[in-house]
């Protein structure tokens, strides 16, 4: 008997209060409820390699110069490497302003795609979790994103020298509420005036006799009756 009420009082705490459910889409690397990049994505990115990269535009360009206004920031990864060195640069008033564009930058070598080392849709994940690790909210579709690879770095040596990580564009955000119009002054929306009953509305069976003789309808006392006149009598204007 004592067995079977705590095995009721445990079921009733199960009730109330139920164990979290842990699933892989709860790793998250993100915060946000609509996710441009899934986690299953940044997870299987070789086997996902299409849809992947199918989330980018794609740009090649010999050296890619590193954007240096107020509107920018630049994010350093290195060479083959994907966590962020400066983290400590992202920082910006995000009360007035937002992303609204990412680039990440590699340099293309070796050039041919057989001669990789480095399998760049793992790299490219690893980067995009470094990033949505720093910030959660960027994982948005709303960012324009970009892929950018540098061609001019032939060499190992000459490659490690150029620019590798991600760059963000920032955009003021331009608030414009609409103006609040007092109750007081908004026109008050009345019924149009109905139309009053001319007898082509019944509550009663027709009665065809009287609905003939009420719209027979006669001539004026003093007045003839108007005559159809033919074609060829028509009094018609001149068109010029």
């Amino acid at each position: 008997m004592l067995r079977k009420f705590f095995l009721l009082l445990y079921l009733a705490f199960l009730f109330f209060f139920p164990a979290p459910v842990h699933s892989s889409e709860e790793k998250n690397y993100v915060l946000g409820d609509t996710l441009h990049f899934g986690n299953d994505l940044l997870d299987n990115p070789r086997e996902k390699s299409g849809r992947l990269l199918n989330k980018f535009s794609y740009t090649e360009t010999d050296v890619f110069v590193k954007p240096s206004d107020s509107m920018t920031i630049v994010l350093e990864n290195g060479y083959a490497r994907a966590p962020v060195i400066n983290a400590k640069d992202y920082d910006y008033d995000s009360a007035q302003y937002r992303v609204n564009k990412v680039e990440i930058v590699f340099t293309r070598y070796p050039y041919n795609k057989r001669d990789w080392l480095t399998n760049y849709y793992d790299l490219l994940a690893w980067r995009l979790k470094a990033l949505f690790e720093l910030d959660g909210f960027l994982n948005d579709s709303y960012i324009e994103w970009g892929l950018v690879l540098q061609t001019a770095g032939k060499t190992a040596p000459r490659a490690k020298e150029l620019f590798h990580g991600i760059v963000l564009y920032l955009e003021p955000i331009e608030l414009h509420p609409d103006p609040e119009i007092p109750v007081a002054d908004i026109p008050e929306r009345t019924q149009p005036t109905p139309i009053e009953n001319q007898g082509f509305l019944f509550s009663e069976p027709r009665n065809p006799e009287m609905f003939r003789s009420r719209y027979r309808f006669e001539p004026e006392p003093g007045t003839e009756p108007r005559r159809n006149m033919e074609p060829s009598k028509l009094k018609c204007p001149r068109w010029r």
